[in-house]
Order: structure tokens, then sequence, then C-alpha cells
């Protein structure tokens, strides 16, 4: 694959699409499974809006930086290989 093509664009797109989804869904499996733990302790299952926002927000963040990171290496790859 030639390093000028416009693939790269997509590439990006794909990889930071695919984090964001990734470790959002990550994030709020974490979350779940621990309000879980603590309704199985106590009995009380409490999952608030704001716990839900926060695991959305965090998981768009981490996936951002994951996805363009990993883009990043893969440019450098590409780029050495010429």
């Amino acid at each position: 694959m030639n390093p000028n093509n416009k693939k790269w664009f997509l590439m990006l797109i794909y990889l930071l699409i695919s984090f964001i989804i990734a470790v959002t869904l990550l994030m709020l499996l974490a979350k779940l499974i621990a309000h879980l733990l603590y309704f199985y302790q106590s009995g009380i299952f409490y999952f608030p809006i704001s716990d839900l926002i926060l695991s959305i927000k965090v998981g768009i963040m981490g996936g951002s930086v994951g996805g363009i990171g990993v883009w990043v290496v893969y440019r450098v790859n590409l780029c050495s290989r010429k």
C-alpha cells in the first residue's frame, strides 16, 4: 500500500470508531459487574444514570486515545517500509 494513498484517513476513522465502541462497552460491562457484586453483598442494586454517563465519557475518551495511538503506530510502520 502506498503511504501517499488516502486510505490512511479511512483507517483512522475505522480505528477511532471501533476503539470508541469497544472501550465504551468494556467500561459499561466493568461498571455493571461492579454494581452486581455490590448487589450480591448488600442486596441493593443501584446503577444511577450518572455512572452510565461517566462510563460512556470515559469510554469515548479512552477509545479516542487508543485509536489514535494505534493509527500512529500503523503509519510509522507503513512509512518505515518505504
